[in-house]
């Protein structure tokens, strides 16, 4: 007959102490490498400020906030990466009438429309999301190279 032994330690909070090690320094390099991406793709200089992990109720948390304003206060970097120009870009499907017959107050006048010009407004740059992708990207393969 063979007979064996094996003693177990409870380890857990070991185990659990280097994972969140890990996963603090995976996110700290995961908003500096976002951060970097985000700054290349944009178009001006978002002054970007990287915020390390911290935890929160639910694990923990790290990203990044530019603080590049306006003259009015207005943060530009929301506008810059999701455009201004709205989802409107072909033309329309019946164009509208050239002129028309106004009455007002007793008399009558022919109303002309006035020419359309170019869309004006900023296009989208979509740096936000390249930013994500290039973070989610460096977060795993930090993840995997491990403690």
């Amino acid at each position: 007959m063979f007979t064996a032994t094996v003693k177990g330690f409870q380890v857990f909070d070991e185990v659990t102490a280097d994972i969140e090690r890990l996963v603090v320094s995976a996110l700290d390099e995961a908003a500096a490498v976002a951060a970097a991406a985000a700054d290349a793709d944009a178009f001006l200089p978002l002054e970007l400020e990287v915020f390390p992990a911290e935890q929160n109720v639910d694990g923990f948390t790290a990203g990044i906030h530019s603080r590049k304003t306006g003259k009015r206060g207005i943060r530009l970097a929301p506008l810059f990466d999701e455009g201004t120009l709205s989802l409107h870009h072909g033309e329309l499907k019946r164009p509208g009438r050239k002129s028309w017959q106004v009455k007002r107050k007793g008399s009558t006048y022919t109303a002309h429309r006035r020419q359309l010009g170019p869309v004006a407004g900023i296009e989208a740059e979509r740096f936000f999301p390249a930013a994500r992708s290039a973070g989610r990207k460096a977060l795993l393969g930090r993840i995997d190279r491990g403690v």
